[in-house]
Formats: structure tokens, sequence, C-alpha cells
């Protein structure tokens, strides 16, 4: 998950504005991939963060959700799934 903040890092007496992490995920192509079977994290959870970032402003931040997918993903056939999703993303920057 992305945090909202805004971090600086101190150089020579100059800083170094860091862009948040929400910010980095919707201004570069972006695919997050999660199951809906994930113990630590709701789907829930994900698809309102995903559903967030994908609706900010000149976003391209996208998102799969994989059925039946946990946490570890080893649930049987799940990381095909993954790896299918990922190769049509791919395809589709290309």
């Amino acid at each position: 998950m992305s945090l909202d903040v805004r971090v600086e890092t101190p150089i020579k007496n100059k800083q170094i504005s860091c862009p948040k992490p929400a910010d980095q995920l919707t201004s570069h192509r972006t695919l997050a991939i999660y199951g809906n079977q994930d113990t630590f994290t709701s789907a829930d959870k994900l698809r309102k963060w995903s559903e967030d970032l994908s609706q900010a402003q000149q976003s391209t931040f996208q998102s799969a959700e994989i059925d039946h997918a946990g946490h570890f993903w080893s649930e049987r056939g799940v990381e095909a799934q993954a790896g299918e999703v990922l190769r049509n993303w791919l395809r589709s920057i290309s």
C-alpha cells in the first residue's frame, strides 16, 4: 500500500524532494496483480486501493485481481493466470 507522505533527503545542505508513492504509481506505467484470497490484506482493501490509483488524474496505473490466489500464490493455477495477465499487459504497453 502507498503511504501518503512526502519524504525529503538532505544532501550537502539541499533537500531532494521524493514524490509520494501513490504519485509514482500513477505517473509511471504500473500493473498491480493481487489475489482475492490473500489472508494478509483483504481483497476489498486491495480493490479500493487499485480503484483509487487508477482513477487519479492522468493515471497510468492498472490492476488485475486473480481468483483464488492467496498471499503466497501457491494455489493451483494462479501463477499461470498471473503470468497471462502480465503478458497481456506487457503486449498492451509495447
